[in-house]
């Protein structure tokens, strides 16, 4: 060991000591905006590196060797810049230059690791009502699945939406979807840069299993106020930016608001006797303040807060519900309503050439609410005669400090490495009710909570880096003590990842990752509205673990096509899921919601990814293919056999084709097809064997099977279907194909863009869920038990839309 050391000491010596090596860093921005550019390359004396998340870099050169850099970013003007040893901290700024002829290239974005979209190319792709989305664009890459129709919800590897670890600013957010997951909280003309990581993490990533999805936020323009909106058919948002100070501090300020509500109160206000109304609405505002301080020190400050509600208002006059000797009728109020928040403070500093620091302060959270309230009132007098309330909360809360460097040896060689602690606040559920009725003169009241558990999460993380013109590699370390109450868990999370380019045109890598994650999802029904709970993980529920083992290559022919091709080996442990069935020994009235589920579960997941796309040229796109299985496997669930997972979709196709005109007009077209997803469908109809007594005299179905196969799903008229085991059905195959046409044009104060979509273009009626129902005719025979039929619920049919947007 110590000559192992001695030896890595002297090659350090020797590498920097016998040559006139001078280290240059700084700043790559935009000429325009002065926003940092992401991923820029900077290259010199044989060497390169790129710009990490803040534009920064630094780079080791040989001042015997060269006196220049070169620096460049597709989407604009190559620059060279020279050196000078007395100036070792460089701002340089990029020009834009999108108009190269008759030539159109678009942002390279794929890696055997991870993808990255530009804001102007998902703004060009055909979308559902023409709402772009960051969430749907990662959608169309390999290894990434699509849930259900219309859902924005990412599937990575076999991953469900909680495994992937979702940062805006460098904060951690939860449920980020709109409309039940529809479209996402995310507003493009907010973003700056868009990465999502699905093997070969970086160490500082630590808290999930799945993938990383880092989106960070615009700056603001530093040297000019410009702005930018939109009028859609779903939404319509407002965009503002610019300078406080110029060249000193900017700001961004964005708004995004439905369109529905509007609409609705008319519709309800208009329509004669209209005894139901249903209102719907959501909203995401961005804001955020960046100072520059000197050219060393840099502080910026986000704000993010959206939310949906919906409610639905019904006046019931059905005298078959409401017996007509109480002369009452019902009016009664449902609402549900989610959100997000987040404020955060970062703070940027240059040491030296060499190291580079990054300190974030923050915190976020996410409330589910439901409210439901029942008026009785008396037909005659109008007067209330009764009452019912109830309201179920669930909220998490993220209080966050993450600090870290990065210390560049010199262009081969770099280091990583910080700590970062997140307190956390869970309350899994909280329900109270209330009734009154002036009969009995009382208020009757109930209430139940989960426990509010309140972990702590302190993670280090320490990476090496090597890169050189054959070989690079990432060797990393994170390790994890999560607390809660008195009890405490270490683990430690190794990294690897290895690529060798025998050529400029090849690339094979390797990677191995081990994660894990103090958290767990738990989806309560498949309703449109998200009625999930957050959980941290317990004694009961431990924290889930995995294993990712991943090879790829890559080639690239003449710098206009590209092939990856990639496959992958996964293991999950200490999964947990609901209850399929309860036995009469074990029914808790009232559970909580340790009691209704089954631990210790594992996953096992594999599959190849093929990627094919031209990237150059008036016409570009790809082709991306996935196959792929998804086991689950717990004990007490499925007579203890592996079965297929929910989103176990083999095959996933998917074509993105973009031509252009000319600078100014563009046709864009996706096609997707999926194979469908398992599910399961009953074998037989039975009577219920038992009815437990619960609270209030409501009644709990139970069946107690010989044969511990079987399992049920509860309805409560008597019977119940009786299935035989988990996910042995598929839904249909799923297909669609979206075109849109995207017009531009330089007016005297800005730019106009219409956008021209068809959703679903042949009107393919896809499944969004299936469902069993009696095919009894209107006037049945009571003595008779019709058959029962598997029926289809389709979602969207063919659906035009059209979108205005002007930048100013």
């Amino acid at each position: 060991m110590k000559k192992i050391l001695f030896f890595t000491i002297l090659y350090f010596f020797i590498n920097t000591s016998f040559s006139q090596n001078i280290t240059f860093s700084g700043y790559v921005t935009d000429a325009q905006t002065s926003e940092k550019l992401i991923g820029a390359v900077i290259i010199g004396d044989n060497n390169s590196v790129s710009t990490n998340e803040f534009g920064f870099f630094s780079i080791s050169i040989d001042t015997n060797k060269t006196k220049t850099l070169v620096v460049r970013l597709l989407g604009y003007s190559e620059k060279t810049v020279t050196l000078k040893s007395n100036s070792q901290i460089l701002n340089i700024q990029l020009q834009s230059n999108t108009n190269i002829g008759t030539v159109y290239i678009y942002a390279k974005r794929r890696n055997l690791d991870y993808y990255s979209f530009s804001t102007d190319e998902i703004k060009k792709l055909p979308s559902l009502t023409g709402e772009k989305d960051v969430m749907k664009s990662l959608q169309l890459m390999p290894g990434v699945q699509f849930g259900n129709e219309g859902s924005s919800d990412l599937y990575v590897r076999g991953g469900t939406p909680d495994q992937n670890l979702i940062l805006l600013d460098d904060m951690p957010m939860h449920f980020v979807s709109h409309l039940g997951s529809f479209v996402s909280i995310f507003d493009i003309n907010a973003i700056n840069s868009i990465k999502l990581i699905k093997n070969g993490f970086p160490a500082k990533y630590g808290s999930n299993l799945s993938s990383v999805l880092d989106i960070r936020l615009k700056d603001g323009n530093m040297n000019k106020f410009e702005g930018n909106f939109t009028i859609g058919v779903i939404s319509s948002k407002i965009s503002l930016n610019g300078p406080i100070i110029k060249n000193k501090i900017s700001f961004v300020f964005t708004l995004r608001r439905s369109n529905f509500d509007p609409f609705n109160w008319a519709y309800y206000k208009l329509a004669p006797n209209n005894e139901t109304f249903v209102n719907y609405k959501f909203y995401d505002l961005n804001a955020k303040f960046n100072y520059k301080i000197s050219n060393k020190d840099k502080i910026d400050i986000s704000f993010y807060g959206g939310a949906d509600y919906n409610k639905l208002k019904i006046f019931d006059t059905d005298e078959s519900i409401i017996l007509s000797k109480y002369n009452t009728r019902f009016k009664v109020n449902y609402s549900n309503s989610w959100g997000n928040y987040l404020n955060s403070a970062r703070w940027t500093h240059i040491y030296s050439p060499k190291l580079f620091q990054k300190l974030a302060l923050g915190y976020t959270s996410y409330l589910y609410q439901k409210n439901q309230s029942i008026k009785s009132i008396d037909k005659t007098s109008g007067n209330i005669v009764g009452f019912g309330t109830s309201n179920y909360l669930t909220k998490i809360q993220d209080f966050v400090l993450k600090l870290d460097y990065d210390y560049y040896i010199n262009t081969k060689h770099r280091l990583n490495f910080g700590l970062s602690s997140m307190y956390h606040i869970y309350n899994p559920g909280e329900f109270t009710s209330e009734a009154w009725t002036i009969k009995d003169a009382d208020t009757t009241k109930a209430s139940k909570s989960e426990s509010i558990l309140k972990p702590l999460d302190t993670d280090v993380f320490l990476e090496y880096s090597f890169n050189s013109e054959k070989l690079d590699f990432n060797l990393g370390i994170h390790g994890n003590i999560y607390i809660l109450d008195k009890k405490t868990w270490y683990n430690y999370q190794p990294r690897v990842k290895i690529q060798y380019k025998p050529t400029k045109n090849d690339n094979l890598t390797f990677t191995y990752d081990r994660t894990f994650q103090n958290l767990h999802i738990l989806t309560m029904s498949n309703s449109i509205v998200p009625a999930d709970i957050w959980v941290p993980a317990t004694e009961i529920a431990q924290p889930e673990n995995a294993h990712q083992f991943s090879i790829g290559y890559s080639h690239s022919f003449n710098r206009k096509y590209e092939l990856t091709v990639s496959g992958f080996y996964k293991t999950i442990n200490n999964l947990i899921d609901y209850k399929r069935y309860f036995y009469v020994t074990d029914t808790v009235i009232n559970p909580t919601w340790e009691q209704q589920i089954v631990t210790n579960g594992t996953g096992e997941i594999y599959g190849l990814e093929f990627l094919a796309e031209k990237n150059s040229g008036r016409f570009t796109g790809w082709i991306s293919y996935t196959y792929m299985k998804n086991f689950r496997k717990f004990k007490d669930l499925n007579n203890g056999e592996p079965y297929p997972f929910n989103y176990d979709r083999r095959h996933n196709l998917k074509l993105v084709a973009q031509f252009s005109f000319n600078k100014n007009l563009s046709l864009n077209a996706i096609f997707m097809f999926g194979s469908g997803y398992p599910l399961s469908l009953p074998i037989i109809k039975q009577n219920i064997v038992e009815l437990i007594e619960g609270e209030n005299g409501s009644n709990y179905g139970t069946i107690v099977n010989e044969n511990t196969n079987y399992y049920s799903e509860f309805n409560f008229e008597g019977t119940t279907y009786v299935f035989n085991k988990i996910n042995s059905y598929r839904m249909p195959a799923y297909h669609r194909l979206d075109i849109s046409l995207n017009w531009e044009k330089q007016k005297k104060r800005g730019i106009r863009t219409w956008t021209f979509c068809i959703y679903n273009v042949y009107n393919q009626q896809n499944a969004f869920f299936l469902f069993l129902e009696s095919d009894t005719p209107d006037f049945a025979d009571p003595n008779v038990e019709y058959p029962i039929s598997l029926y289809k619920f389709t979602l969207f049919p063919i659906i035009p839309s059209i979108s205005y947007n002007f930048k100013f």
